[in-house]
């Protein structure tokens, strides 16, 4: 069930006088009058759990041209997603299969960075990034890996000295133990290299990467203490002056590594990419900037860049160039982007290019990210607009979708710092399938859903008509997307279970076993939806049958029980997550 939410007029913005309780309480006034459109939050709901997500709008389907028709098998897999912005209704990490269903949302997470698949101590396993991100930029949490249970099994965070920054969460593939982070925090430093005072506040970024089992920092980096704050295109112009408005001259984004153990290391604020030495922490060499030891050619040039990463045994590296901070626009369009990296010849080649479809503000003021995949294709993510591409190793478009609705305005409403196509992700929920049912006993639609799982092929139903009989498989389901429904109008139940089955056939789990009783049933607060009434049985609960209650009245679709607090969070990212 997709529902539209509108905010209106050109005084939506608030006066220094509001507080943000009553602007999300005049907010909500507007909401609940329906008057028209300025911003939209745009959300799917559900009838077996209260899961409301962003929905992810397909443009280009896999197979849908001709063009397409040799990609039938990179239509496997799943997206891995934190949506976020003022036009979600709720934020946290969530999986999409390439039809654009979801596979799962994890509520109990909240907003987030970075979801992946990477593998611990061997191990596939999701990482992703928890914490609060400032509007300058950067954030402070910790990274969480989680098992193919959806259940925390470590958590990691850098030392007490600096923040967990949101940029960077990176199992290196040589350690599988090790995690490294990206560090923002502030430091005083002689700023009068670039106008400012000799006694001035700067950001400084870097990493650390870190033992995941007891926290042990294995190597320390910090960009102050090896750049050049001249080199830096973020000007200082007024901040600087104190700790609480520091200069961020850095701004480093993504590490990884090469197979001697060096940092490919990304610096937003320099438009740099450079390798530094695990061992000494000095800067080997640069690539673009202001002083690069490369020699690029006409196209190898990026600006405001993100997600710098080797691939093709190290001689190639893919990179977000995002093209536009919020203060500048250096390019017409963001792009994914492949370099070819001469060590010897010390040359930046270009190789290709990947750009979006949309061509209205197409470029990406913040975040952003690029994934080669093994079979020569390509995933980008526009990071501050919504959307994902994937394209053939030589540009062309294969699949593109948006976060959100169709034609999402770019640059802060829907947002996603990276995506991540996987394909060899396994949910097994620790959870137990979700059910509900609606109509009159005797022509009832069921519905059910299992948040997670990926292996559950098809749904087996079981009824009775009676407490002293036992339930029968009615029939076996096909699943179909997130939710599949089925109406029952010859059975007359009493009694309802339904059962996830794998495609050999085997019981991956069962619903609650829900009654019906009389002529209608009722929602997850136990209130009739009509005359009639569905019971439980003793010690069950009937989950999820709540959430976003959607009327339509000559086909104007009004949405009713909206959480306010939400609200809140529309203003917060509004102004916030330019500089990322």
């Amino acid at each position: 069930m997709l529902s539209v939410l509108y905010l209106s007029s050109s005084f939506l913005l608030p006066t220094p006088a509001m507080s943000r309780c009553s602007y999300t309480l005049l907010l909500s006034f507007l909401i609940l009058g329906n008057i028209s459109t300025v911003c939209s939050i745009l959300s799917q709901s559900y009838q077996s759990t209260s899961i409301i997500n962003v929905p992810l709008t397909i443009q280009v389907a896999y197979n849908s041209s001709s063009d397409n028709s040799s990609s039938s098998s990179t239509s496997n897999g799943h997206f891995f997603t934190c949506p976020r912005g003022s036009d979600a209704y709720a934020t946290a990490p969530t999986i999409y299969d390439t039809s654009g269903e979801l596979i799962w949302f994890g509520s109990e997470f909240g907003d987030c960075f970075d979801l992946n698949v990477q593998y611990y101590n061997g191990q596939a396993v999701l990482t992703v990034w928890n914490g609060t991100d400032d509007s300058a930029g950067y954030g402070n949490g910790m990274g969480r890996i989680v098992d193919s249970t959806y259940t925390t099994i470590a958590t990691v965070a850098c030392d007490s000295d600096t923040n967990s920054d949101l940029h960077e969460f990176n199992i290196p593939e040589d350690t599988n133990t090790t995690a490294i982070m990206t560090t923002y925090y502030p430091i005083q430093w002689d700023l009068s290299s670039v106008g400012g005072s000799t006694e001035g506040w700067m950001l400084t970024s870097g990493f650390q990467e870190i033992n995941i089992a007891d926290g042990s920092v294995v190597f320390n980096w910090s960009a102050a203490d090896h750049m050049d704050l001249t080199e830096s295109y973020n000007t200082i112009n007024s901040t600087g002056g104190s700790e609480d408005d520091t200069w961020d001259p850095f701004h480093i984004n993504s590490i990884t590594k090469d197979a001697e153990g060096n940092y490919l290391i990304s610096s937003r604020h320099y438009h740099q990419i450079l390798k530094v030495s695990a061992t000494t922490g000095e800067v080997l060499w640069t690539v673009g900037g202001m002083t690069s030891n490369f020699t690029l050619d006409d196209d190898s040039t990026f600006y405001w860049q993100h997600h710098a990463r080797w691939y093709d045994d190290y001689t190639k590296v893919s990179i977000f160039d995002n093209g536009a901070t919020n203060w500048n626009v250096a390019e017409a369009s963001a792009r994914g982007m492949t370099l070819e990296i001469d060590q010897d010849a010390m040359t930046a080649t270009f190789v290709n290019e990947y750009l979006p479809i949309v061509t209205v503000q197409n470029y990406s003021c913040s975040q952003g990210s690029i994934q080669m995949l093994d079979d020569g294709n390509v995933v980008v993510g526009y990071g501050s607009n919504p959307w994902i591409g994937e394209y053939t190793s030589d540009g062309s478009v294969i699949f593109f979708a948006t976060l959100g609705k169709d034609g999402e305005e770019g640059n802060s409403p829907m947002q996603n710092y990276r995506v991540f196509k996987v394909s060899s992700w396994v949910g097994t929920p620790a959870t137990s399938p979700d059910i509900a049912v609606s109509g009159a006993q005797d022509d009832i639609t069921i519905y059910v859903s299992w948040n997670g799982a990926t292996e559950v092929s098809s749904y087996a139903y079981y009824t009775s008509t009676s407490s002293s009989s036992s339930l029968t498989s009615s029939l076996n389901v096909t699943r179909a997307g997130f939710e599949t429904s089925w109406t029952d109008n010859s059975t007359s139940p009493s009694y309802i279970r339904v059962a996830a089955l794998a495609a050999n056939g085997s019981v991956l789990g069962w619903t609650e076993t829900i009654t019906v009783d009389g002529s209608g049933t009722s929602d997850a607060s136990g209130t009739d939806s009509t005359s009639g009434a569905m019971t439980l049985v003793a010690g069950l609960s009937l989950t999820g049958v709540g959430g976003m209650t959607v009327t339509a009245t000559g086909g104007a679709v009004a949405v009713v029980g909206i959480v306010i607090g939400e609200l809140s969070y529309w203003l917060d990212e509004l102004l916030g997550d330019w500089l990322l």
